[in-house]
């Protein structure tokens, strides 16, 4: 029998799992896969559904479910060999509804990554460097390579890019926290292969650009600066931020950055407005913005509104790449060095795992001097004696007295807390924002949401309704006009009036969409495109990434059809009956992707994401679904690359009826 036979697991690196100090044989492939899923989801229930989706998605095998029984079986003969029938029982649980696979959150290797980033995020609203560095530095060492490698199937693929884009962020913020303590040497290499790798983050430059420049090699730093605005340039069309500008202008002044400005993501003290507010609104505020007249000025009225004491609130609504960051940043520049509070929140796919994380976030932003004045050594909104005794109640309201006690300190400064993709905050900070939006009444406080369409749930479709209610301003960003598409080109790219029209064409008016094909174009004309390019690809799988597999797979399916085809057609082509496609045709309306022109008649929003989709396909398929159809399938090898015309008109007649549909 193995003594303390508890259950250990790895997966930042190739997946490994102990029992004791007994190393269990996961074996690969799809196996690994299933243990990877349940690992993923400790101490909870995970459908055979779930399971099933985990490893094949949608395109899943005859017998799936019964692999998936084979799979967990051998699973629990590898967890349960050679320990006793006490400590064999509860590992790895079987029920009606799924598995559940129990392990102490101090054997998972992923859990402590976030523990360690909430002690981090604690040290670093008590202004405690050291600490949050020792907190930064254990949750870097969990690595062991890159997360879940090797694992096949969706689930991983997806769980191994959030994880790398944490792994980076603790990189990023560990250099920070090294040059403000003084120790920039030492990063230098460091941040040059993080450079290296991702060569289009801005902060990365700026963070080796200051250590370069602190450590008297100017040369080289104005050298990071062109690096940075090449590769700017080529993945966005776009020039540096502010932020970099301002630390490129610091270096040529004085050979060092001594005037008021970022310091290792951190700001000087004669600023009035917080380190990390300051560095968002700078990396959100793009050098070339073109249009959003109406909504912009409706931010800078807001703005000003608070300014003179006005609270108010504002809901910015868009699909991914309709800039609605980049709206702010534009609009909210005027606050930096003013006498005005800023906070600046950012949620992401990881944010519903973190009761008021991304609360935490905003309002830990503000300057320290303030936090203090309110009585919080650190921002501290939920102390653990609270959070592990109290009821929810109790507990948000402690969280909201709190929050108020910092508007008291605040006095007469207006404060601007912004949340940004809200559609991926906890249901806590959904209730404590809306909360917050009464104080609007009372304090100069200006609230400001961005959010995507999709996904959707319940309690946020809950608080966008009570909040419109009580008078919250909404801006919704559809696609740029034609003209303001031309003008961005001209800014970011200039080229002839057909390739204009034709980017105009393609994007459908999606900015992110324009600056991509822009750019894609200006290197190689879309006569020379065997295949879509592949950062105009990227572009379009980010936008998509916000729908439920379903939908895009019959997106997929709709992509092998003519500009307009029936909902009729699309049940055709994917061999699917009417009530299995009505959620994802009102996912597809709701999210932007498709057009209802009415009698059940669809077309693609954005034509460039119908031809990525249309790629994704192989040959045979497309030809084998509209023979189906009766279509000639004397199909070209490439999809159409020279789309005539310009935009049709948008009708956004929602609801198509499905239920005419037999």
């Amino acid at each position: 029998m193995v003594p303390n036979a508890e259950l250990k697991i790895r997966l930042l690196g190739e997946p490994r799992a102990w029992r004791g100090e007994v190393p269990l044989k996961l074996g690969h492939g799809l196996p690994t896969a299933v243990f990877v899923a349940l690992a993923l989801r400790a101490n909870r229930v995970v459908s055979r559904d779930e399971l099933v989706a985990a490893l094949w998605d949608d395109d899943c095998p005859n017998g799936a479910s019964n692999r998936i029984y084979t799979y967990v079986s051998a699973l629990r003969r590898l967890v349960e060999r050679g320990v006793g029938t006490r400590e064999a029982a509860g590992v790895l649980e079987s029920g009606y509804s799924g598995y559940r696979l129990v392990v102490s959150p101090d054997n998972l290797d992923v859990a402590l990554v976030q523990r360690y980033r909430d002690q981090a995020r604690a040290m670093r609203a008590s202004g405690d460097a050291r600490g949050e560095l020792s907190a930064v530095d254990s949750a870097l060492a969990l690595w062991q390579g890159e997360a879940l490698q090797g694992v096949p199937g969706p689930l991983a693929l997806s769980w191994r890019q959030r994880l790398t884009e944490v792994r980076l962020g603790l990189s990023a913020r560990r250099a920070c926290l090294m040059i403000d303590m003084g120790y920039h040497d030492e990063v230098i290499d460091e941040l040059r292969e993080l450079v290296s790798h991702h060569p289009a983050r801005e902060d990365l430059h700026h963070s080796l650009m200051l250590a370069l420049s602190r450590s008297g090699r100017q040369v080289e730093a104005l050298g990071v600066y062109r690096q940075a605005r090449e590769a700017l340039l080529e993945h966005f069309g776009a020039e540096p931020g502010a932020a970099l500008r301002e630390l490129r202008q610091a270096v040529l002044r004085s050979g060092s950055p001594v005037v008021p400005g970022i310091v290792g993501g951190a700001v000087v003290a004669e600023r009035e407005l917080s380190g990390r507010a300051y560095a968002r609104i700078a990396s959100a505020r793009p050098a070339t913005f073109v249009g959003r007249d109406g909504e912009l000025a409706r931010v800078r009225a807001a703005v000003a509104g608070v300014r003179t004491g006005r609270g108010g609130a504002l809901w910015v609504n868009g699909a991914p790449g309709t800039g609605k960051t980049a709206l702010l940043g534009a609009g909210l520049a005027e606050l930096v060095g003013a006498e005005c509070v800023v906070g600046w929140g950012v949620a992401d796919e990881l944010s519903h795992r973190v009761p008021l994380g991304v609360l935490e976030s905003c309002v830990g932003g503000l300057d320290s001097g303030l936090l203090r004045r309110a009585g919080l050594t650190g921002l501290d909104l939920v102390p653990e004696s609270v959070a592990k005794r109290a009821d929810a109640r109790v507990r948000l309201g402690g969280v909201l007295a709190r929050v108020r006690s910092v508007l008291d300190a605040a006095g007469s400064r207006p404060v601007v807390l912004v949340i940004d993709d809200l559609h991926w905050a906890d249901d806590e900070t959904l209730l404590v924002w809306r909360q917050l939006h009464e104080l609007t009444a009372h304090h100069p406080l200006l609230l400001i949401s961005t959010c995507r369409p999709l996904p959707r749930h319940r309690n946020l479709d809950l608080l966008r309704m009570l909040v419109a209610e009580s008078g919250c301003d909404t801006l919704e960003l559809g696609e740029l006009s034609d003209a303001e598409v031309r003008e961005l080109l001209h800014r970011s790219h200039p080229a002839g009036r057909h390739t204009t029209d034709l980017v105009a064409t393609l994007s459908g008016g999606n900015p992110a969409f324009v600056r991509a094909i822009g750019q894609a174009m200006a290197s190689r004309p879309s006569r020379g495109w065997l295949a879509t390019p592949d950062s105009v690809a990227r572009a379009v799988h980010d936008y998509l990434d916000c729908f439920s597999s379903a939908t895009r797979e019959m997106l997929r399916c709709a992509s092998l059809l003519g500009d307009p085809h029936t909902v009729g057609d699309v049940l055709r082509v994917s061999g699917k009956r009417a009530h299995q496609l009505v959620d994802s045709v009102a996912e597809a309306l709701a999210g932007g992707a498709l057009v209802d022109l009415g009698g059940s008649r669809l077309r693609f929003r954005h034509p460039i994401v119908k031809r990525v989709l249309h790629e994704s396909v192989p040959v045979a398929a497309r030809r084998a679904a509209l023979a189906d159809l009766g279509v000639d399938n004397g199909l070209p090898a490439t999809y159409w690359a020279h789309p005539v015309g310009t935009r049709a008109p948008v009708h956004d007649d929602l609801g198509v009826r499905l239920d005419a549909i037999s």
